[in-house]
């Protein structure tokens, strides 16, 4: 076993101190960056929206016991994803810098030098003796340490509902310079949606339209040749059909792949002949976002295989192409093969 896997091993079996119980409160003037007009910003903000302060009270309230009080798998990423504070990520280590909680550069290198050790063993050595900044109590000290210098969480999260929102925050991260780090349900092992001194986008409250039932429509066969409409909506079907596929999918932001594949399965449900009429070719795990950058520009729609729906978005899971492993790749492609509409 290398140290990776040990560490990755012992990140799950932390015991933790006592928990802070705070809560994340609203932003205005005070907390981080006190200097900014925040109550500015909150009044562009849409009456849903909100912008709060938060903090390692929050995470260690509202995300360690997650990871503490439950074995993989019982353990939960919606839960996760669905926290006030916005913070949670589903890796504990990606709230650190480079997804590793080791506090100084020091202990880095104690860590790389045991895995070199590890990986040079031959079959007549008994083993690596571990450092103690490797040991799992010590591990625990840097969990429980709320200075940690690689604590990587922002302290300003908002929670976006429509499209004035973003660009409310984007227009004030620009007037004041102030870094904007962006995340739905935050699978990347790299860490890439939580940095900390950054104004937080977390999209997991955008306005939702597969879960509410009016994301798929199915598209007229006859409508293609005909001259596509100013404000391009009949362009989605039109392409559809054009690739033979019976219909789109719109999907919002803020929305994971459970909801939308929940809404497929209902509308296939729904046919009165019987039959799976739908088919979504998407990402593997329910909690991971198909949506984020695209629901800040504009609504999502999304093309369909034959007779297949497919739903995608161009950041996030499908910016790296959409990898369709278990749901059909190897027959329809990748999915950003898929998008027809932004």
């Amino acid at each position: 076993m290398t140290a990776w896997t040990t560490l990755l091993s012992n990140l799950f079996l932390v015991t933790f101190g006592a928990r802070a119980a705070t809560a994340a409160v609203e932003g205005g003037g005070g907390g981080w960056r006190p200097d900014l007009p925040w109550d500015a910003l909150k009044a562009k903000l849409s009456s849903s929206a909100t912008l709060i302060d938060t903090g390692y009270e929050d995470f260690a309230e509202q995300c360690i016991p997650e990871f503490v009080d439950f074995e993989f798998p019982q353990r939960s990423n919606f839960a996760l994803i669905n926290q006030d504070s916005g913070l949670c990520l589903p890796h504990l280590a990606c709230a650190y810098e480079k997804c590793s909680p080791r506090p100084s550069a020091s202990v880095n290198q104690t860590f790389l030098q045991y895995d070199e050790d590890i990986m040079a063993m031959t079959n007549e050595q008994s083993g690596v003796p571990v450092p103690d900044e490797l040991n799992p109590a010590v591990q625990d000290s840097f969990f429980n340490d709320p200075s940690n210098p690689s604590l990587d969480l922002p302290s300003k999260v908002v929670h976006p509902v429509v499209a004035s929102d973003v660009v409310a925050v984007i227009n004030f991260a620009k007037d004041n310079d102030v870094e904007i780090s962006l995340k739905n349900s935050g699978h990347s092992w790299q860490g890439a949606s939580s940095k900390k001194n950054t104004l937080h986008i977390n999209m997991n409250r955008y306005t939702q339209y597969a879960a509410t039932g009016d994301g798929i429509t199915v598209c007229d066969p006859l409508s293609l040749g005909i001259a596509v409409k100013d404000d391009l909506s009949d362009q989605a079907c039109q392409l559809s059909v054009a690739k033979n596929k019976p219909g789109v999918i719109r999907v919002g932001g803020g929305e994971n792949w459970d909801k939308t594949y929940r809404a497929v399965k209902d509308a296939n449900e729904a046919q009165v002949e019987g039959g799976a009429k739908y088919h979504v070719a998407g990402g593997h795990a329910g909690s991971v976002s198909p949506c984020e950058f695209n629901s800040i520009l504009t609504l999502i729609l999304c093309c369909c295989y034959s007779p297949l729906i497919l739903v995608l978005v161009l950041v996030g899971w499908s910016f790296q192409g959409g990898l369709i492993g278990t749901l059909g790749g190897s027959k329809y492609g990748l999915g950003v093969d898929q998008i027809v509409q932004i």
